[in-house]
């Protein structure tokens, strides 16, 4: 195994020259909705805890074409970290800034090019024509702090002028705490700040980018930065010819998704018309769309965009799902059967799916077949209160008051906060006492 290159050994707090901005992210929000949507999750590989001994180094001594000795990210840690690289000996005029973090400092839902190091190469070029910087982006894919802690410890080495280290979101993975942290000597611990994330987008990373360049420490190192309307200008433009648009697209879909699973519907709405109109071929994306649509109450666009979803994906459940609750809206109910049904089919015993059919099967008068449904659902998952509420309103129309009270008041004993079945089962009881 090759080592990363010895120095003279050095009482850490003497050696830091430089200055430590420790930003700790807590992760409150999502985790299970990334892990469904496979944003951020662990990559799948035969040592999940590779990077807690530190015996492993993420940079590695390489000679390059010319005969320099550099600093590359070690081949197999590619999975985890960006490829970066560094001369072993750092100049006297160049500053060294060091990025360490998990998937959100390595750049996801992108890579290190839209990530905040990438803004701060970017940043600072356009900004400091007179100093010489390198960024170096150290984040991995699920490190929590206290891989993070490993990382810290073997790029001390590198002579850095400055350390941003942003984590605390993948604690959940690690299942550690910040007693490693709190262990550094004093001079590495001189900020901490709490945020609260799920990944950023391009906008974000920019805007962590710019708070951690008003910081004194990275004024202290970069005294002839200036950053303006122009500055950020260049910067932006710079950034965002380095974007895979179809990947843009996919990230912001992913996102809307996540968003609306956490009931963020303004902000996954507008991300996820923004990727359908990216990805106008993406069958996944034009269903978020749809969806943004359906919600804000433009139905005729809500339609085109299922209507496309199902042309590009015949086999897309979620498409003719999307279509049955357009034209359930419109209650147009033949309409509404025929595309539950198509989506039933694609997806089987699917309570949502089901439920909806059995809704519009009630509301276009074919109570035999609604009640076939709502039974099946209640086979499927017997606390899904919306069936049993179904199959009261399906005796209160028929003017069996008792059994729709029944029924009412199992869907409370399965959901007490179901709002439907507390007023259907307060009408049912007055309409008997009538």
């Amino acid at each position: 195994m090759i080592s990363a290159p010895r120095r003279p050994k050095i009482r850490t707090y003497r050696k830091l020259a430089f200055s430590l901005l420790v930003c700790t992210v807590v992760f409150v929000l999502l985790e299970a909705g990334l892990r469904l949507a496979d944003i951020g999750a662990p990559v799948a590989d035969a040592d999940q805890l590779a990077g807690f001994s530190g015996r492993s180094p993420v940079f590695v001594q390489v000679t390059s074409e010319d005969g320099r000795c550099r600093m590359r990210t070690a081949e197999r840690k590619l999975e985890w970290f960006n490829l970066q690289e560094f001369a072993c000996e750092k100049s006297a005029e160049t500053k060294r800034i060091f990025c360490l973090g998990g998937s959100t400092t390595y750049g996801r839902p992108y890579d290190d090019t839209t990530s905040f190091s990438g803004w701060l190469r970017a940043l600072i070029a356009a900004g400091d024509r007179q100093t010489s910087a390198e960024v170096i982006n150290a984040g991995g894919i699920s490190y929590g702090s206290r891989r993070v802690l490993t990382v810290l410890r073997e790029v001390v080495n590198y002579q850095p002028d400055l350390v941003v280290i942003y984590c605390g979101h993948n604690e959940f993975l690690e299942r550690t705490t910040y007693a490693d942290l709190a262990s550094l000597p004093t001079p590495l611990l001189k900020i901490t700040a709490f945020l609260d994330h799920v990944h950023p987008t391009i906008d974000a990373h920019r805007l962590l980018a710019l708070e951690i360049l008003r910081h004194p420490a990275a004024e202290q190192i970069l005294p002839d930065l200036t950053v303006n309307e122009s500055t950020i200008a260049d910067a932006t433009e710079k950034v965002m010819q380095s974007v895979d648009t179809a990947a843009h697209g996919r990230a912001l879909r992913n996102l809307s998704k996540v968003l609306s699973w956490a009931g963020k519907y303004d902000e996954a709405d507008r991300l996820a018309i923004q990727a359908m109109q990216i990805l106008p071929d993406d069958s996944d994306a034009l269903y978020q769309g749809g969806s943004a649509w359906f919600r804000q109450g433009n139905l005729e666009q809500a339609m085109a965009a299922y209507q496309r979803a199902a042309d590009l994906a015949p086999d897309s459940a979620q498409a003719h799902f999307g279509l049955g609750l357009v034209h359930a809206e419109l209650s147009d109910w033949p309409s509404a059967i025929r595309h539950y049904q198509k989506a039933s089919a694609l997806k089987p015993s699917f309570p949502d799916i089901e439920f909806n059919l059995g809704r519009a099967f009630e509301l276009s008068g074919d109570y035999v077949s609604a009640a076939r449904q709502y039974q099946l659902c209640l086979e499927l998952n017997d606390r899904f209160a919306p069936a049993y509420n179904g199959m009261g309103t399906i005796a209160a129309r028929q003017g069996d008051m008792p059994t729709a009270v029944k029924w009412f008041r199992r869907a409370l004993a399965a959901d007490p906060d179901d709002p439907n079945a507390s007023m259907n089962l307060q009408q049912a009881a007055d309409a008997m006492a009538r």
